[in-house]
């Protein structure tokens, strides 16, 4: 995932490639509890992903 982007920049476009990202992440992955530990541990609230969606809002 790119760096957080200031909130002036911050587009549609930017919005949907950052979650874009995650999708792709998990498009083969089956919808389970392991899935729900990957994203909590790659993506939760103390990450870098989740610091620039938040932003991105």
């Amino acid at each position: 995932m790119s760096a957080p982007t200031t909130e002036s920049a911050v587009t549609p476009e930017t919005f949907r490639a950052q979650i874009a990202v995650i999708a792709a992440a998990i498009a083969a992955r089956p919808l389970d509890d392991a899935l729900d530990r990957w994203l909590n541990a790659e993506h939760g609230a103390s990450s870098d992903t989740y610091r620039a969606l938040k932003q991105s809002c």
